[in-house]
């Protein structure tokens, strides 16, 4: 039943890889949970497309396996009516017969290590301009890099000529803008 319920989990992973997250970290999470909520978490993966909240489902499903793990009776999504308007927390989990619903938050990230997402998602993005059949695995050793002064249009060019070398396998392009 496992394998074939595997069979059918079907996440975006170019999706999860353009976020910078690994899909199969997600799918080891999603393997041991109930497969109804399985399902409910992974269709809201599939479905987002806001990197911050794509994270935040991540978030939610780090959780989930924690409470799981424990044994908790757990509910994804559950609509709740109080009085005229409806809410609907992230969790409802079932504690020796009462409800206990939580709304999971991640905190924000600092000022550097915002200016950090930024430049990576910059690099990403500018990386994907590029025309190739290759596939890049970038490691970044520095991390004294002057965002504000780094010149991105260097980057692209010198990785545009390395390609155009036709790199083999395992190749790599070390970079240091001095």
């Amino acid at each position: 039943m496992q394998a074939n319920f595997k069979q059918k989990m079907n996440l975006n992973r170019e999706k999860c890889i353009a976020f910078g997250k690994d899909p199969d970290y997600i799918i080891e999470k999603l393997k041991p949970i109930d497969k109804n909520l399985s399902r409910k978490i992974l269709k809201r993966f599939n479905r987002e497309r806001d990197r911050n909240n794509f994270i935040s489902t991540l978030s939610e499903l780090k959780f989930i396996h924690l409470f799981d793990d424990l044994n908790f009776v757990i509910e994804y999504e559950k609509s709740y009516k109080r009085g005229d308007q409806e809410k609907t927390p992230d969790l409802t989990i079932d504690l020796r017969g009462n409800k206990v619903i939580g709304e999971i938050y991640r905190l924000g990230s600092s000022q550097k290590d915002d200016f950090a997402i930024q430049f990576i998602d910059k690099i990403f993005d500018l990386l994907s301009e590029i025309e190739s059949d290759k596939a890049l695995f970038v490691k970044f050793k520095n991390d004294q890099i002057n965002f504000s002064e780094f010149d991105f249009t260097h980057l692209k060019e010198r990785v545009e000529n390395w390609i155009k070398t036709k790199p083999e396998i395992n190749s790599i392009l070390s970079y240091n803008e001095d």
